[in-house]
């Protein structure tokens, strides 16, 4: 009985019998490689509020506010808080979950009684850089607003979302002056020369030295305590600008939107696409007997009937012409 004797092969590595397959990279190798080069663990967001206080002394309203900040989140928290005699402008940057506790700390805490009025000003989603290495406190008086917006029944929500950019265009000239002034390097403080490459790198180079910098400092607070002379007061919101902001229908109730992500959103079913209609989705009892006899319609002649008189007489016209 003859075998066949089979002859042994060199196996040829992949490479060698075509063209070698690319390396694949998915959104989420690129989004991760980003973040390391950014220095970061997750996205950043900016979430701007604003309201009134009826704090008795300076001191209690920042520590009321530095209760609720949360240190043990995925980034360190950062911003601004700004307080006024009977106003307060909070700006805090860190990752969603932590601006979330925020909330939570701030509406259940038993302080709250001494803060009212909360609007919602902006929530930015992924943003670049930061405006402020610390969570630095600022009280101080602003400049009077010589043309204050006014307040009417021809507001419009245009109207409105052009002073909300006043306000954050503010903040970000108050960042900028602070900046200058030479707190840290500020990745918001490059000119605008500076091509677009050479912009990028300086934007990772210092996100990633303000990180580092608020991991290590993110139990002290940076104030800046400010008089009438101070050389901040020209970067300030005015008061009659958050006024304006707080007493806006068109500003956002701060209590709403964050009910917002607790609210179970219904799923639209495709059901009304499908043919045969489902039985429950159809009304076949809908002239029946009961409290509601029907739409009442008026006919050529001035004649008013229902809906369902109408249909009554419609079919017995249709089982006499059967008979006939």
């Amino acid at each position: 009985m003859n075998r066949k004797i089979r002859k042994k092969y060199d196996r040829k590595e992949a490479k060698h019998l075509g063209i070698e397959e690319p390396i694949r990279k998915t959104m989420f190798d690129i989004v991760m490689e980003n973040l390391r080069l950014a220095g970061r663990k997750t996205f950043l967001h900016r979430f701007i509020y604003v309201g009134r206080h009826t704090f008795k002394t300076e001191e209690s309203g920042l520590a009321f506010f530095e209760k609720t900040i949360n240190t043990n989140g995925i980034e360190p928290v950062t911003g601004l808080y700004i307080q006024y005699k009977n106003q307060f402008l909070h700006v805090i940057e860190t990752d969603e979950g932590s601006i979330l506790k925020h909330l939570h700390l701030l509406y259940s805490s038993p302080e709250l009684e001494d803060v009212r009025d909360l609007k919602l000003l902006g929530d930015l989603n992924h943003i670049n850089a930061r405006l402020n290495i610390y969570w630095t406190t600022f009280i101080g008086v602003p400049r009077l607003l010589v043309n204050p917006p006014q307040k009417t029944t021809e507001e419009t929500p245009r109207d409105a979302a052009i002073q909300v950019f006043n306000c954050i265009n503010k903040l970000n000239r108050l960042a900028y002056k602070m900046y200058g002034d030479g707190i840290s390097d500020s990745a918001m403080a490059l000119e605008a020369g500076t091509p677009t490459e050479q912009r990028s790198q300086d934007l990772i180079r210092g996100e990633s030295n303000m990180v580092e910098a608020a991991s290590s400092t993110m139990t002290q607070r940076s104030s800046v305590l400010g008089g009438i002379m101070t050389p901040y007061r020209d970067f300030l919101p005015e008061r009659e600008l958050l006024d304006y902001l707080i007493d806006s229908p068109y500003t956002q109730d701060l209590k709403t939107y964050m009910n917002i992500g607790g609210r179970i959103v219904p799923v639209v079913e495709d059901s009304d696409l499908v043919w045969p209609i489902p039985m429950e989705n159809v009304q076949y009892d809908i002239y029946k007997d009961g409290d509601d006899t029907g739409a009442m319609v008026t006919l050529q002649g001035g004649q008013q009937v229902t809906v369902s008189d109408k249909i009554d007489d419609e079919e017995e016209e249709d089982d006499d012409n059967l008979l006939k």
